[in-house]
Order: C-alpha cells, then structure tokens, then sequence
C-alpha cells in the first residue's frame, strides 16, 4: 500500500511540475492534411460550422484560410503552402489596394487567435465574412509589369 501511495504522490509532483498534458489541437494541425488542400468552399463551410457552434476562434481562423485560398483560386495569389498570413495579406493587397488595410487587419487577428492566445468572438467573425465576401467581388489589380 504505502508504494502505490508513493508511485501516485510521485506521479503528481510530476505533473505538477510538467504541467497539464497537451493534446494535440486541430488548429495545431498542418493546414495541409493528409487530403491535400482544402479548397475555398471547404474553408467556408468548415467556418460556418464551427461559428454555428459558438467556436470562434476555430471559425476565423477557417474564414481567414478560406479567404486567402480563394485568392489563390482566382490567381490573385500564387499557391504557396507555408505562407504566413502576414505573407498573403501584404501580397493580396498590392493585388486588391482597396482591401489592403482589412487584410492586413485579418491577418493580425488570425496570429492573434492562432499563436497568440487571443480569444475571437461573434464580432471579429461577422468581419472577417464581410472581408471575403468583398474580396471574392473585388477586381484586382494588374500590374502593368507582369507579363500577360
């Protein structure tokens, strides 16, 4: 009796010491899972599921997924998996001037919620749906030094 009490004393000090055990989280998962790239509407419709059930901080990181694999869709973007979402806003908005300060923004709020342990809400996805639904309608701009 006494060295099972000293196995489970053992056992808390050391988790006491080591923190709680972590679990691996689906936004720590790589954006690319074993199916390949998701495409825009996935993003989307993963998006929508996740704020039906409240989980904010899921859906604006699934909305700001959705709205820069939408711009690659439409070659606003080159695919490039491993961008930063710093790396896509500042390019998606040379492409869409008009969106620039928003996605820049959204961007922000993406490594806010996804690295920095800021919390989303109902507001900061209502924002990010309305940015996607205006880039998707943007018409962006070509540069005049890109070959046609």
């Amino acid at each position: 009796m006494v060295i099972v009490l000293l196995v489970i004393a053992a056992l808390v000090v050391l988790r006491l010491r080591l923190g709680p055990l972590r679990t691996a989280r689906r936004a720590e998962l790589p954006l690319y899972g074993e199916q390949g790239p998701l495409s825009a509407a996935e993003h989307r419709a993963a998006a929508d599921a996740h704020a039906d059930r409240g989980h904010w901080d899921e859906a604006v990181r699934e909305r700001f997924r959705a709205i820069v694999r939408a711009l690659e869709e439409r070659a606003v973007l080159d695919v490039r998996p491993g961008r930063t979402a710093d790396e896509a806003a500042a390019e998606a908005g040379r492409a869409l001037p008009e969106a620039a300060a928003d996605l820049r923004a959204a961007a922000a709020t993406f490594d806010d919620v996804h690295y920095g342990g800021r919390t989303a809400d109902r507001e900061l996805d209502r924002d990010l749906r309305e940015l996607d639904t205006r880039c998707a309608a943007a018409r962006p701009r070509v540069d005049e030094r890109m070959p046609r």
